[in-house]
């Protein structure tokens, strides 16, 4: 990472130097601590004091530098204008013959300041650059060559990003489809799963369109090329999450936000203080008002107030860990807060994202075993979600599989083995009525899809299996809408089935059919019109619609590639975690709060201190100050529950 990386008025440098810095501090801190006890001469101060100002603090120095050249307050002049107040006041300190142990105190300070500062900011810089690292792996999800047949018919490996609109491309069964294209030959079988959710594979004929980045399931096919790499679906995707990547460094957190206003507060009341000092003893006391004026400059150490704003964050992702929430951006739950219309994916996100066998109907005269059994043998050479869902199912029945002596398959249709004794037919009802089997249909209802068995020629009978809804869906719902926030649900699937799923989670607005671009689309014009708009959803085939939200959740099995990148990551099976979530921030802001009354207190006792002693003013505010911070990190850890 370089400095100035991103287009804001935000400075910052790689975190390796702010660690290098830190542990500098960490060095010198342990040194000013000896001094304190074994009390080193009176100039021992300053070299501790000069490397921590210069060396510890020099990124804060030069980015609050850069950052008033674009008339930007921030995190950095806070730092750096408190570290120049305590080494003011130290000099101040040297001059009027203070004792060598409350200058060594002031040394200790700056330097646990900076060592914590340094490290913070190495640790922020951390997970941006594990963003960045994310970005970059984006590209593999593209094919890198294509197969083009030339027109004299012979075949060429080339690279996708040579391939011209027109041009007859062949994709081999588990490759990626290199580009947008129609197909012109054959009967595809495709995994759209990260442009649609649909964890079943889709049938295309000829003519039908095929995207960049699907994976071919079935036979090889050919197609004609209707885009370049770089104009796909998909590229277009990648390019729309590379740039918002690019503009997380733009966004201030929660401290950066604060560092303003509380340096201006500080600013303010040491200039009103000296101001009123002058006024009163004219300029007799000047060296005494002078030091009052940077002491209290001094009391703005930005590491106080860092972990006043950041220990209820710290404790409370602690607490979300605890049941499966992920909280990778926390500055975001302001913004959940104010949500007004949140948009839900169906499959994976509403639903369990996987089929499970729910009923097997036998024909009469038949056992349930023999069904399962027969589909079973039929499914045992594919991988896809029935196969898995069966397979399931099965371990209660302590089946094996059997020797295949052919293995014929349909793509999207079902599959026709043979073993030594006998013949099954698996797969959908039109499957079975081509090859002359009467069965007995049964209807598509309440979500429900139906896999036929035969065998020998006869009707065994049927699995149904269903995507269930998560655990507390309909509770989490009227919890929304009880909040004020509008539910939609957009998905990839057919509009029946999300019909069905809405009915089941009682939300009335939902949109079937729908591609990344279209649910993107659908939320930017929501935000158009006033929305604040949380996104959910759990697959890459969401990532257009959760990156042009204003907040998102992803639900994830822990292995995907873009969990950690979403604001924040569900791993619990249950719903109810998404109600948790929008209960996070009042949570906070309470006992955030809290912590601000704490150092309120803190700084009024800096100002009796002041009017009220004239020795061992350090340490005393040393010794409240560390109460505080125990007070404020007892208080804090309430919510790690």
């Amino acid at each position: 990472m370089r400095e100035n990386k991103s287009n804001s008025k935000h400075i910052f440098f790689a975190p390796s130097s702010y660690i290098f810095r830190g542990w500098l501090c960490v060095l010198l801190a342990i040194i000013s601590a000896l001094g304190y006890v074994f009390v080193f001469s009176d100039t021992m101060f300053l070299f501790v004091f000069v490397p921590a100002l210069l060396w510890g603090g020099e990124l804060f120095l030069r980015g609050a530098y850069a950052e008033l050249k674009k008339f930007y307050i921030g995190f950095n002049a806070l730092a750096s204008i408190n570290g120049l107040a305590i080494f003011s006041l130290c000099l101040l300190d040297n001059i009027n013959g203070k004792s060598i142990l409350e200058m060594t105190g002031y040394s200790l300070l700056l330097s646990v300041s900076f060592s914590l500062l340094n490290f913070f900011k190495a640790a922020e810089l951390r997970y941006f650059s594990k963003s960045f690292a994310f970005s970059e792996s984006l590209d593999n999800f593209m094919s890198r060559s294509a197969l083009k047949e030339e027109e004299w018919g012979a075949l060429r490996r080339v690279f996708s990003s040579e391939i011209e609109i027109g041009d007859t491309i062949i994709v081999k069964r588990g490759e990626r489809v290199p580009v947008d294209a129609v197909i012109s030959e054959g009967c595809a079988l495709v995994d759209e799963y990260l442009l649609t959710g649909n964890i079943t594979p889709s049938v295309k004929q000829k003519g039908d369109s095929v995207y960049a980045a699907s994976v071919n399931k079935g036979a090889d096919f050919k197609a004609r090329a209707a885009s370049l790499k770089n104009n796909s679906r998909m590229a277009k995707i990648l390019q729309a999450v590379k740039e918002n990547e690019k503009g997380k460094l733009a966004s201030p957190n929660i401290f950066e936000n604060l560092a303003a206003p509380v340096l201006l507060f500080f600013v303010f009341t040491s200039i009103v203080q000296f101001c009123f000092g002058l006024y009163v003893d004219g300029f007799e006391n000047m060296r005494y008002w002078t030091s009052i004026f940077f002491f209290i400059l001094s009391c703005a150490v930005p590491a106080v107030y860092m972990i006043a704003a950041y220990a209820p964050l710290f404790f409370l992702k602690r607490g979300a860990a605890k049941k499966g929430i992920k909280i990778n951006n926390p500055y975001i739950l302001k913004t959940l807060a104010k949500t007004t219309k949140v948009f839900i994916d169906k499959t994976g996100t509403l639903t369990a994202g996987k089929f499970e066998v729910s009923d097997i109907i036998a024909a009469q005269g038949v056992k349930e075993a023999e069904v399962i059994k027969a589909a079973f043998i039929s499914q045992q050479q594919t991988d896809g979600a029935f196969a898995a869902a069966i397979n399931k199912c099965v371990k209660k029945y302590k089946l094996k599989k059997e020797k295949l002596l052919s293995a014929e398959l349909y793509p999207g249709a079902g599959a026709l083995v043979k073993t030594h004794d006998k013949t099954i037919i698996s797969g959908r009802a039109s499957l079975l009525e081509q090859f002359g089997i009467k069965i007995r249909p049964l209807e598509n209802e309440h979500g429900k899809t139906f896999f036929y068995v035969a065998q020998d020629g006869e009707f065994l009978g049927a699995i149904c299996f269903i995507d269930r809804l998560r655990a507390n869906v309909k509770a989490t719902i009227a919890y929304l809408e009880k909040s004020a926030k509008k539910v939609c649900m957009v998905s990839g699937d057919n509009s029946a089935a999300v019909g069905i799923a809405a009915q089941k989670a009682a939300i009335s607005e939902y949109y079937g059919d729908m591609f990344p671009q279209d649910k993107a689309a659908k939320i930017a014009a929501q935000r158009n019109i006033g929305e604040v708009i949380t996104m959910i959803g759990d697959g890459f085939n969401d990532i257009l619609a959760l990156l042009n939200a204003d907040a998102s959740i992803a639900f994830s099995t822990g292995q995907d590639v873009f969990s950690g990148w979403m604001d924040i990551s569900v791993s619990s099976k249950d719903f109810d975690s998404v109600k948790r979530v929008f209960e996070f921030d009042g949570e906070l802001r309470a006992v955030t709060r809290q912590n601000i009354f704490i150092l309120i207190v803190y700084g009024l006792s800096a100002f009796y201190s002041i009017l009220n002693y004239s020795d061992n003013i350090l340490s005393r505010e040393i010794a409240v100050l560390v109460i505080s911070l125990i007070i404020i990190i007892l208080n804090s850890a309430r919510l790690n529950k």
